[in-house]
């Protein structure tokens, strides 16, 4: 999976925000800490927002059940798409229903951040704070997702650019959209 330029030419004029997607360890929060702070824009992880705004911790709205998180994760993901000068991380799942999607069409461009099976299992290997990966060994997590992967890639490929992130920095990546972009830090 490689980079996807349908993404409008000459867009970095109207850029007030930039949503990184992609799956759980593929780097959003990493890289979108960074990307802000060199554009000088704030940072926004709607699953911090969604953990500040009800009062709970993923892994317990995602006890209460998944659709109360996903509820949480709309509500929120409405909120930061009105926010200008913004880089927002969403939630690996967020853009897989089409009520997100219609919250961030056209609000700026969408960059999917890709990385293999296995980087993400050695970027989350040690993290308990994964509900949709919880009480597995390392082959059931590996396995996990792959399963979730080949769901969500089809959501993922809606992307305005996919960018891979195996082996590469957070730096090395926020350069990269910065310069498809054509934004100025």
């Amino acid at each position: 999976m490689g980079f996807r330029g349908n993404f409008v030419k000459g867009f970095a004029k109207d850029v007030e925000r930039i949503f990184l997607t992609g799956f759980m360890g593929s780097g959003k929060t990493v890289v979108g800490r960074v990307l802000a702070d060199r554009l000088g824009w704030n940072f926004l992880d709607t699953d911090e927002l969604v953990e500040r705004r009800s009062g709970m911790t993923i892994p317990e709205l995602f006890d209460v059940g998944e659709e109360t998180f996903r509820r949480w994760e709309h509500i929120c993901l409405v909120e930061v798409a009105g926010y200008s000068r913004a880089v927002v991380a969403l939630g690996g799942g967020a853009l897989t229903r089409e009520e997100n999607w219609d919250a961030v069409r056209g609000k700026g461009p969408v960059v999917c951040l890709w990385a293999e099976p296995e980087t993400i299992l050695e970027r989350i290997r040690g993290d308990t704070h994964r509900p949709l990966l919880a009480g597995l060994d390392d082959e059931g997590k590996l396995r996990r997702i792959r399963e979730l992967l080949e769901v969500r890639r089809p959501y993922y490929l809606r992307s305005d650019m996919v960018i891979r992130t195996d082996m590469r920095t957070p730096e090395e990546v926020a350069e990269e959209i910065i310069g498809l972009l054509r934004l100025r830090p």
